[in-house]
């Protein structure tokens, strides 16, 4: 290879690098936002588990719900089941928005650091390599980051899934101890029951 061709083939590697940051930069963002999105989920089923909550409390101040209830554990178990779920999606939520460490993806004082170095080099020793030497380091620094983001967004993700479960089960279990409750005095009162 003459030494045209050689300096051609590390300005098209360099080149092909600093596409595959830019690339990284962008596949950095769309688990940034994965993440952000998660907070916010996690976030909205901690603020419906809290609303269950508060429903559970009102419908148990009264007291006609554990005296209806007093003798039969089913029905207490019912009337358990939507604060005891409730707080079950709290704490998975919470654990989901909680704050996680993730690798830096621009890692901003290196490359100037780096940057410098290579400025400071006299033409005769600089060349193209350094250039494609520079832009491995930062394309590994986002490899690092983006392994580290995704694991992150997975685990973050897989909490929030689960408090979303909660969730669930804990409204359907609200709307059956209401069904229930409404339901269960008529029973009583009706003509030919319990005779």
């Amino acid at each position: 290879m003459t030494p045209e061709s050689v300096e051609r083939c590390e300005r098209d590697k360099a080149a092909l690098l600093v596409d595959a940051c830019e690339v990284a930069a962008k596949h950095y963002e769309d688990y940034w936002n994965a993440f952000a999105n998660l907070d916010a989920k996690a976030i909205g089923v901690a603020t419906i588990g809290g609303i269950v909550l508060a429903a559970v409390v009102a419908f148990l101040k009264d007291g006609r719900a554990p005296a209806f209830a007093q003798g039969n554990c089913f029905l207490m178990l019912l009337i358990l089941a939507p604060p005891v779920l409730a707080l079950t999606a709290i704490i998975f939520s919470l654990f989901g928005a909680k704050v996680a460490e993730v690798v830096e993806p621009f890692d901003a004082p290196e490359r100037m650091r780096e940057a410098r170095a290579l400025a400071e080099l006299d033409c005769n020793e600089f060349s193209p390599q350094h250039i494609v030497d520079y832009y491995r380091a930062q394309l590994d620094h986002w490899s690092e980051a983006i392994d580290d983001i995704k694991k992150v967004v997975a685990a973050k993700g897989k909490r929030v899934l689960l408090g979303q479960a909660f969730l669930i089960a804990a409204l359907s279990s609200l709307v059956v101890v209401f069904f229930v409750f409404l339901l269960m005095p008529i029973a009583a009162s009706a003509p030919g029951v319990g005779r």
